[in-house]
């Protein structure tokens, strides 16, 4: 146990090192948008960008990980990502905002492969699945992230110099973390991935991949900007809502291995899909519920 115990350590906070780069960088998003005089629709198209960064490269992680080893991989992209994020605030413009987020989608795409090809290395050394309770440890990374923005913006911190300042903590993180984590040739010199066509039950659960990550990136690229523009809140309560959705997704993954050891794969995910459902239906009913009410309260008698 103790021999597994450090790279365990440290692959849980090389997550929740990334969950806290990214939950920062979210819990800014209306900062952002303000600050380019941005409409939903077009931050919306500007956000897809960062998709496109992650598209453009995951296909090809698995051979840097069979080159390479997902150790090196994923400290190499964590430094990316530690550098890129302060600079998304900053960026004049549209356009170079779009550019800085497809290089963090590059970036942190192979990041996560990296982290979950890590954390399989880790798991094979156990007797325990652990890929759940580690994804846990993202979102708590973004819950703690989300918590710093609202003290951020409530004592008056810009934003730039508030992404600075932690990018500058997370860099020792990081460097605290590197000894513990698995050596480089614990998966380097593996057969890499290679890209096929899904097909059959493949198909199927890339589909059910695509619908989990559209509902997970609702929550991490909007939770802010809807509580900010819509329900008209200040930028602490704003970074404060998306903190409870980081730290709700949080509980579920880190309860998600015993709920699979006790379920089943099968179980567990429809319970998961049952959930997921209904917390979206409810958010549609209650944001239509409210301007139902805002309207009518407005009516003259």
């Amino acid at each position: 146990m103790a021999s597994t115990l450090k790279p365990l350590v440290s692959v849980s906070a090389l997550f929740a090192l990334d969950g806290a780069l990214l939950g920062g960088w979210m819990s800014h998003l209306p900062d952002a948008q303000r600050n380019l005089n941005l409409t939903a629709g077009e931050l919306g198209l500007t956000l897809l960008a960062s998709s496109f960064g992650a598209l453009s490269v995951m296909s090809f992680t698995g051979t840097l990980i069979h080159r390479f080893g997902s150790r090196r991989v994923s400290i190499a992209m964590a430094v990316l990502v530690l550098g890129i994020v302060p600079l998304l605030i900053l960026a004049p413009t549209r356009l170079a905002l779009a550019a800085a987020l497809f290089c963090m989608g590059a970036s942190n795409g192979t990041l996560d492969v990296a982290m979950n090809a890590h954390s399989m290395a880790v798991q094979g050394r156990m007797d325990r699945p652990i890929l759940s309770s580690v994804h846990g440890w993202f979102c708590i990374g973004g819950f703690l992230a989300a918590g710093g923005t609202a003290l951020a913006n409530a004592v008056g911190l810009p934003p730039s110099l508030h992404l600075s300042l932690a990018s500058l903590l997370l860099c020792g993180v990081l460097v605290a973390l590197i000894p513990g984590l698995l050596p480089d040739d614990a998966d380097q010199g593996e057969e890499g991935a290679k890209f096929v066509v899904p097909r059959g039950r493949l198909l199927g659960l890339g589909l059910l991949a695509v619908l989990s990550f559209l509902a997970e990136g609702t929550l991490w690229d909007w939770a802010a900007v809807y509580f900010r523009s819509e329900l008209k809140t200040t930028a602490a309560v704003a970074a404060l809502g998306f903190g409870v959705g980081a730290g709700s997704m949080a509980v579920g993954r880190m309860f998600g291995d015993f709920a699979i050891h006790r379920l089943g794969s099968r179980q567990a995910l429809r319970w998961s899909g049952f959930l997921t459902s209904g917390g979206l239906f409810l958010a549609v009913v209650l944001s239509s519920l409210r301007k139902y009410t805002a309207a009518q309260s407005q009516r003259v008698p």
